[in-house]
């Protein structure tokens, strides 16, 4: 999540860029330098991110010959990422600009890290589901082939955004706003557990959703892309020897017999490799924040003689958390042909629609 939590109200927990009990009726906010850092580099992610995944959904649905099983994966991907961004950085921009004083309300105080843990289960299921697939697809092809369909794809990511927010569904009652009644103007959105179990029941949650999210997701893509990596090279090995053995034979198209395999093959480890800088790059980009997170809900001595450290720290990992929503159309265009050829014609037709605007515009003026 990119939402800091403030659970005591006490001096100890005040946001630590110079908010104070000298000044209680001033609004801290953080220097021009720190505002312009992240205002550029959140514009920029943003945009990209939004671009980047906009388009993917587009090539998708335009195209018929891109509604591949995998593809619709993808497709869930890109709109998990469009919501995690539309809805994340606005408030995370808020913490940044004024770390006092949660400006959006108590509703999006709970919608915001709703969200944001609804999306980031949503995405890390579906590239369970990918790993699983890509598992059949190289291992039990023919199964793969009868069983794995764009309509039981669609059911099964209906299934995944329904668990997610089921697993999310703590958040909402958990998040509240905290006004302190000794200083006038601060306002933060924080975590109220006292009728969830308290502090030991955030714990307890906060513990479990990293397992749900992380431990257990990464074991299963573990498994899934060894015995797929291994039977990847094992497949190579074969249709060396295949080719050796059966150099100047011909298949019915006079082509070599080892070809189609190969070309089966190569299309295969293409894919594989894909989906996992895909997930790579997720883990790299999410993982570090949610680890951080975890360790600062167990509070010690010298996390509370470090709180500007943490925030400084917290703020540049959600810097790598929300960048990963803006990677995969860049791995997509890096690795997939096809995906190259759907973005450029995409391009290609806004240009020629705009040309054809352009044209029409300047016939109709010059009848005048």
């Amino acid at each position: 999540m990119t939402v800091r939590n403030y659970t005591n109200v006490t001096n100890a927990s005040l946001p630590s860029q110079g908010y104070t009990e000298q000044n209680p009726a001033l609004l801290r906010y953080s220097s021009v330098e720190r505002i312009a850092c992240y205002s550029i580099i959140y514009g920029f992610i943003s945009l990209l991110a939004l671009v980047g995944n906009i388009l993917v959904c587009f090539v998708i649905i335009k195209n018929p010959r891109m509604r591949t099983v995998t593809n619709v994966f993808l497709l869930n991907l890109a709109l998990a990422d469009i919501l995690f961004i539309m809805v994340t950085v606005p408030g995370v921009m808020n913490i940044e600009i004024i770390p006092s004083y949660w400006v959006f309300g108590e509703l999006l105080c709970k919608i915001v890290p709703f969200i944001n843990t609804v999306t980031l289960s949503t995405s890390i299921y579906t590239m369970v589901v990918l790993a699983i697939d890509r598992y059949y697809a190289v291992l039990h092809p023919f199964r793969a082939k009868l069983q794995h369909t764009v309509r039981r794809t669609s059911c099964l990511i209906a299934l995944i955004w329904v668990i997610s927010v089921m697993v999310a569904s703590p958040q909402i009652p958990s998040r509240v706003l905290i006004r302190y009644p000794h200083l006038t103007n601060m306002i933060v959105c924080g975590q109220d557990w006292s009728k969830l179990g308290g502090q030991l029941g955030h714990q307890i949650y906060s513990v479990a959703i990293f397992l749900i999210f992380f431990a257990v997701p990464i074991t299963i893509i573990s498994f899934a892309y060894s015995a797929i990596i291994a039977r990847l090279r094992k497949t190579d090995g074969a249709l060396r020897e295949t080719f050796r053995s059966s150099q100047g034979r011909a298949n019915k198209d006079g082509q070599p017999e080892q070809e189609g395999s190969s070309a089966v093959s190569r299309k295969n480890r293409k894919t594989t490799f894909m989906m996992l800088t895909v997930i790579i790059v997720f883990l790299i980009c999410m993982l570090p924040l949610n680890v951080f997170i975890l360790v600062i809900i167990f509070p010690s001595e010298q996390m509370s003689n470090a709180s500007e450290e943490i925030s400084d720290a917290n703020s540049v990992l959600t810097v790598f958390a929300i960048a990963s929503s803006a990677c995969n159309p860049i791995i997509y265009n890096f690795f997939s042909l096809k995906f190259r050829r759907a973005f450029a014609d995409a391009f290609r037709c806004e240009c020629k629609y705009k040309r054809v605007m352009r044209n029409n515009m300047t016939s109709e003026f010059n009848t005048l």
